[in-house]
């Protein structure tokens, strides 16, 4: 089995970089099949700000019906290794037999959706660099056969990061491509129970060209599941749980977008109206991205964002109770990620050039770091 686990790292080292995700994915999904073999799986990518899975997703024989639940589950009820976690704790691998001391019948997930549809051993896990969370993964087995042995959690463990790296970099491109239309936002409402009330022109021209697949049935009328996904995360927020900000960024039609959604709440406590916004990727959602994708520290992305605004080395210094040497050294250490030598290098790479007047940054080379 050692040369099984090699072969398959071998061959997700060998995924180009300039693949779309979808097929950066399936290979990954492909090698983890040859060495630890699975009968029912999601594997999608993810925010790497939120962990929220975006439109780049793998789903094998779990059935349509069990989208909302899934989600709901990971939201909106307690249960054991929910991504969110796994992510917080270093994206480490875990079965739910390991979870729940071998008693699966403790698990929300495991009664509704997992047993219904005759699986039994899952593996849960998350595809992280740092603080950024580039992939989820969910693999079944049938009922009956083994758990997930520790041989396979521990590859598992050792390709997280490699996958993270190609999924990375397959997104990174897109997510932070130039969108037109800046003005033009969508907009769907939604009841206490996440049916849909009303959404005007714009959301209905967005969310139609998502196209019919992994879409979600809310009261009569069908929503992407990244929709979905985003309402339920504001629904949890708002009775209080604990998880990632609303916020999705996707790519559809080759076209950025990022969802966000808030929930309002009634008197009496109970939830009332959830409000989805589907709006081109704007330029703060670039940055949020770029820093992740370069690996900043959080230090280096409070000078990002100060460089960004057009301080100098002595106001960063000032802004931030640093010394003005140690300002330059984070300075020199952002271009280096980032891949620059000067300041517009540095606005250019983040947002390009047909997002800066809606920062009103000032940019110039003339600025002594």
């Amino acid at each position: 089995m050692e040369a099984a686990y090699e072969r398959a790292v071998q061959r997700i080292e060998r995924v180009g970089s300039g693949q779309d995700t979808m097929d950066v994915l399936t290979e990954i999904q492909a090698a983890i099949q040859e060495a630890t073999p699975f009968d029912g799986c999601f594997m999608g990518a993810a925010d790497p700000a939120t962990t929220l899975s975006t439109s780049s997703a793998l789903i094998g024989a779990l059935p349509e019906w069990t989208c909302a639940p899934f989600w709901d589950g990971e939201f909106l009820t307690d249960d054991y290794s929910k991504f969110v976690d796994l992510h917080r704790a270093g994206g480490k691998s875990v079965t739910m037999d390991r979870a729940t001391q071998g008693r699966r019948t403790r698990s929300h997930r495991h009664n509704t959706i997992n047993s219904a549809i005759g699986f039994g051993p899952e593996l849960r896990a998350t595809f992280s660099e740092g603080d950024a969370c580039w992939g989820l993964v969910n693999l079944l087995r049938e009922d009956g056969r083994p758990d997930f042995d520790d041989d396979e959690l521990r590859f598992i463990d050792k390709i997280a990061p490699i996958a993270a790296a190609k999924i990375r970099t397959s997104m990174i491109r897109r997510l932070t491509a130039p969108s037109e239309g800046l003005d033009d936002i969508g907009l769907v409402l939604f009841d206490e129970h996440g049916a849909v009330l009303s959404m005007n022109a714009r959301a209905a021209d967005l969310l139609a060209r998502f196209g019919q697949r992994d879409t979600v049935d809310v009261g009569g009328a069908r929503i992407p599941s990244e929709a979905y996904i985003v309402t339920a995360r504001a629904r949890a927020r708002a009775l209080g749980r604990f998880g990632p900000d609303p916020v999705a960024r996707v790519v559809v039609e080759g076209m950025p977008l990022t969802l966000r959604a808030d929930c309002t709440r009634r008197p009496d406590g109970g939830l009332d109206v959830t409000a989805l916004i589907v709006e081109p990727t704007r330029a703060g959602d670039v940055l949020s991205m770029a820093v992740a994708a370069r690996g900043l520290t959080p230090r280096e992305d409070e000078v990002l964002r100060l460089l960004l605004g057009g301080s100098s080395a002595a106001e960063v210094a000032d802004k931030l109770f640093i010394s003005v040497h140690t300002a330059r050294d984070h300075t020199k250490s952002i271009y280096e990620k980032m891949g620059v030598n000067s300041r517009a290098e540095l606005t250019s790479v983040v947002f390009g050039v047909h997002h800066l007047p809606s920062l009103d940054i000032r940019h110039s080379d003339s600025v002594s770091f």
